[in-house]
C-alpha cells in the first residue's frame, strides 16, 4: 500500500488503532522489497501477525528465486504463528 509497507509501520498502526481484532498481515513477495529481514519482520510482528501471504521474490515457483524459506518458517515458529 502507499500507508503501510514494513512490519515497524504495521505495529505502529495497530499501537495507534489499540484494538485487539486489528491484526497484521504479512506478505511475503513484498516484504522481499521493502523488509531488511523477514525473520525480524516477524519478530516485530509478534502475537500481532494474524495472517502471512506466500510468494517468491518473482512470483514464481516457492524455492525458485530468492527468498531463504527455511529461516522465515524458522522465524514464524519462534513466534508461535499458527
Amino acid at each position: 500500500t502507499n500507508l503501510l509497507n514494513t512490519a515497524e509501520q504495521a505495529v505502529e498502526f495497530c499501537d495507534d488503532v489499540n484494538d485487539p481484532n486489528v491484526k497484521i498481515h504479512l506478505d511475503t513477495y513484498h516484504m522481499n522489497i521493502e523488509e531488511r529481514s523477514f525473520s525480524e519482520a516477524v519478530r516485530v510482528c509478534g502475537d500481532r501477525l494474524g495472517y502471512v501471504h506466500l510468494g517468491e521474490s518473482h512470483r514464481g515457483f516457492l524455492g525458485t528465486g530468492t527468498v531463504a524459506w527455511p529461516d522465515f518458517f524458522d522465524a514464524l515458529q519462534r513466534a508461535g504463528y499458527g
